[in-house]
């Protein structure tokens, strides 16, 4: 099961933890979180700036996928690569 969260923080946190830009506030946090939902076991965790990409994640924890796993993922996570080396795991996903 993998988890993702993402909000403002306050604007004297921009230089830590960047926002988007564009409409949005100036800082932000992500939260990637990532659990094997039969044991409850955390595989992993990222905190991150709000201005990075959500599909650049999905290929960091690609060490975790094993034979029969089922990832699911929404379109921001769309990434081929991703895809191609989820088939050769011999796993499967749904975006």
């Amino acid at each position: 099961m993998f988890v993702y969260a993402a909000f403002q923080v306050p604007e004297n946190y921009k230089d830590i933890y960047p926002g988007s830009g564009g409409c949005s506030q100036a800082s932000g946090v992500k939260i990637q979180l990532e659990y094997e939902l039969k044991s409850g076991n955390l595989l992993n965790m990222q905190v991150g700036p709000g201005s990075g990409s959500d599909n650049t994640f999905g290929s960091k924890i690609r060490e975790n996928i094993k034979v029969w796993d089922l990832i699911l993922r929404d379109l921001g996570y769309f990434n081929f690569e991703d895809f191609l080396d989820i088939e050769k795991r011999k796993a499967f996903y749904i975006n």
